[in-house]
């Protein structure tokens, strides 16, 4: 049954125990409900994109960003961070696809077998993913080259400016093409689509969704904040559930839209064809 199907049934109506909660009050009586599950699935993500979380490890554990965090150093975390999604793109690119699929199995509730799914949709999305993951290093690359050069002044069609002038078209191109990668991987595992058709699609719904897009996207990086003002209990949490928390909130937050838009439609237009061949 899908997430927005119709609840009506003959006789004297549906019971309001049958109802469904609000949506953010859904969110967490599924996340209780999916925690082992989600840990099991965290764990095995971690395990496939080990290269990242052991960079993040070594940098944040270091003396000198203990001591002296700033923006530069911040900045070098994510070119390291957007290096590795480029030269691991085999990898962690098929992975999300993988996890995208098993969080929106978990978010509608449809029985799923974790693993052999996982691994199926690893294969079955290879390409496409991992182009979008090499995209998605770019994009990182990009944003660390504005803070690792921050306020520094450089000389530009023959005037001098500071950088800081580039960094707002860079962090909105970053912001935006985030918001696409919500969309995006989840698109990939629900519908058989041409890359091109994967990265349009994504960017009209990142941009007609703006005010969804960026709220889940505050939330996510709320999320990381809170949990990583301590290191330690950040580390912890991000080996046992924060990725995976973070991943069922996005898909939980973007699958109604590519539902009502996208999903809906392609079964009524697979009704109507099914209805002529009969």
């Amino acid at each position: 049954m899908g997430l927005f199907s119709s609840y009506k049934k003959e006789g004297k109506g549906v019971e309001k125990s049958e109802l469904r909660p609000v949506r953010p009050l859904y969110f967490f009586q599924l996340f209780f409900r999916k925690f082992w599950k989600l840990c099991q699935l965290n764990l095995l993500y971690i395990l496939l994109t080990l290269p990242i979380w052991l960079t993040i490890c070594v940098f944040l554990l270091s003396d000198v960003t203990k001591y002296h965090l700033s923006l530069q150093l911040v900045g070098e975390l994510i070119s390291r961070i957007g290096l590795f999604f480029i030269i691991f793109s085999p990898v962690i690119g098929p992975a999300t696809a993988g996890m995208t699929h098993i969080l929106g199995c978990f978010s509608t509730e449809t029985p799923v077998f974790m693993c052999s799914e996982f691994f199926e949709h690893f294969k079955k999305n290879f390409k496409q993913a991992t182009l979008w993951s090499i995209m998605n290093g770019v994009f990182v690359l990009s944003l660390s080259y504005t803070l690792v050069f921050a306020d520094s002044p450089m000389l530009l069609f023959g005037s001098h400016i500071t950088l800081s002038a580039l960094q707002i078209p860079l962090l909105v191109a970053n912001i935006v093409f985030t918001c696409m990668t919500y969309y995006a991987y989840t698109m990939m595992v629900t519908f058989k689509l041409k890359f091109s058709d994967v990265l349009k699609n994504s960017f009209i719904f990142a941009i007609g969704k703006l005010p969804l897009s960026v709220f889940t996207l505050a939330l996510v990086c709320a999320c990381c904040y809170l949990a990583y003002s301590y290191i330690f209990v950040g580390l912890i949490l991000n080996a046992l559930i924060l990725y995976a928390f973070c991943g069922f909130l996005v898909v939980f937050a973007v699958y109604p839209t590519i539902e009502k838009h996208m999903l809906i439609p392609a079964r009524k237009i697979a009704k109507v064809e099914e209805n002529k061949d009969e």
